[in-house]
């Protein structure tokens, strides 16, 4: 079986949101006993988005390329489906650890989009499993809608990129 580097970042993050999920079973809502979390938050939400959201986000969007409504560029491997499916995971477990303290920015909008991105990665997630460029082009513009939703509200001078 050959080796899947490019997957080490969507293991390494499955395994974190994972394990994030077994803490909470065991734990009180303030995060434990003494109330504090177990977890170390090692990334600023600027680290966040350039190691795990952009890299995956944009390999899901530039996988379905079409040019005068013919379709010039997809996934035609199970491998290519599968690598699509582990980036979209990745942008779905981000959307979790944008949500943990001290990323949060608030308790409202910042929750909802963060909340909104997973839920849109994982349709980006059932979408390549079934292998479905239509649904695929969907779910991904789906995801880049709320990332520039976000972006309006939470970074200045995003309204002018989008």
């Amino acid at each position: 079986m050959r080796s899947r580097p490019w997957t080490l970042l969507a293991t390494a993050s499955l395994l974190f949101a994972g394990s994030l999920t077994l803490q909470q079973c065991g734990s009180t809502a303030g995060g434990g006993e003494s109330g504090q979390s177990a977890f170390k938050v090692v990334a600023t939400v600027d680290q966040l988005m350039d190691a795990i959201v952009v890299p995956n986000s944009q390999a899901i969007w530039d996988a379905v390329v079409f040019t005068n409504g013919e379709l010039v560029q997809g996934p035609k491997t199970d491998d290519d489906w599968y690598k699509l499916q582990m980036n979209a995971y990745a942008v779905a477990e981000a959307g979790n650890l944008l949500m943990m303290a001290p990323r949060a920015k608030d308790d409202g909008d910042w929750m909802k989009f963060s909340a909104a991105l997973t839920e849109k990665s994982v349709a980006t997630v059932r979408a390549a499993e079934a292998k479905d460029v239509q649904r695929l082009l969907t779910a991904g513009g789906e995801v880049y809608t709320v990332c520039t939703d976000c972006h309006r509200k939470y970074i200045a001078g995003s309204a002018e990129e989008f």
